[in-house]
């Protein structure tokens, strides 16, 4: 009885250690997801600009170029058009362009005889019709903010490469901040509705797109078209570690089954993790460049 007594004892005791080390296993991980959530959130933080020496210049009706100082001192250009209608207050959409590309993509179907293959020109033309200002800036390291001595190319081959991320994750994270600054201008303008900020991107720019929206919450709506899969070590940059985040927010994500920047499992998972109830997935049969009519399946996102 008294070895019985004994073993029962020693199972017992084996038992709640091993429940122990579960929960101080779990409790573990579960800090160390929290601190990696605190992470990247302060990695977006800035200081607000005092002075943006925010300046617009008319380029056609309605149609201006404007250039703004960011947080740290970069100078950002940019192009913003007003739908033909005129209203009291306007919605605001921000687009986000591909890589490579810069934000004149959102306005002209080709530039120097090479199309705009990702087709947001016709988003463009899309949330005109519908009343929406229209508002894009190029990205770090594209258009006039390519810098020779660190080339996109350059950028790219270290990532591909070299395993060397801290330029890839610098050109996306400043990238998104520039973005936040320009919000602030936007809340600083009375004919914007700050409750009606909407941003569209198309690959890099649907990635920034996400992590935008999961940093500031001055964005509602989101549509974001084949965003690439990042890993671990691009953790900072990753819309899969922000997205349970947007849990307010109209989500929209269009993805390509034969994609090579990111597989079908990688993006049903992605979408999976968005927060809110109000989202939806677009899957097109395609690779990274959708066909030309894909426009016509997300034009009730706005």
């Amino acid at each position: 009885m008294s070895n019985k007594f004994n073993n029962n004892n020693t199972i017992t005791t084996k038992v709640i250690a091993g429940l122990l080390y579960v929960f101080f296993y779990f409790a573990t991980f579960l800090s160390l997801k929290a601190a990696s959530a605190q992470e990247i959130q302060q990695s977006y933080d800035y200081k607000p600009v005092v002075n943006m020496n925010f300046t617009l210049k008319e380029i056609s009706e309605r149609v201006y170029e404007f250039t703004y100082t960011t947080f740290d001192g970069e100078q950002v250009k940019g192009q913003l058009s007003y739908p033909t209608k005129i209203q009291d207050k306007y919605p605001v959409l921000i687009g986000l362009h591909a890589m490579g590309r810069n934000y004149q993509r959102w306005w002209v179907d080709a530039i120097a005889g090479k199309p705009t293959v990702t087709q947001v020109h016709q988003l463009t033309e899309m949330a005109q019709e519908k009343g929406y200002v229209v508002v894009a800036i190029d990205a770090r390291h594209h258009g006039v903010r390519k810098v020779e001595e660190k080339s996109l190319k350059s950028i790219m081959h270290k990532l591909w490469n070299l395993d060397e991320t801290d330029d890839y994750i610098d050109m996306i994270s400043k990238t998104t901040i520039d973005h936040r600054v320009l919000i602030d201008w936007v809340e600083q303008q009375p004919q914007f509705d700050i409750n009606n900020i909407h941003v569209a991107g198309y690959s890099m720019g649907g990635q920034i797109s996400l992590l935008l929206a999961g940093v500031d919450k001055r964005v509602s709506n989101v549509l974001s078209i084949v965003p690439p899969n990042n890993d671990e070590e691009l953790a900072l940059v990753a819309p899969t570690n922000i997205v349970h985040r947007l849990n307010k927010h109209k989500i929209w994500m269009v993805s390509a089954n034969d994609d090579k920047y990111a597989n079908k499992q990688q993006n049903s998972d992605l979408f999976d993790k968005i927060a809110t109830k109000n989202k939806k997935h677009i899957t097109i049969d395609s690779g990274h460049i959708l066909p030309a009519d894909y426009v016509t399946q997300v034009a009730e996102w706005f």
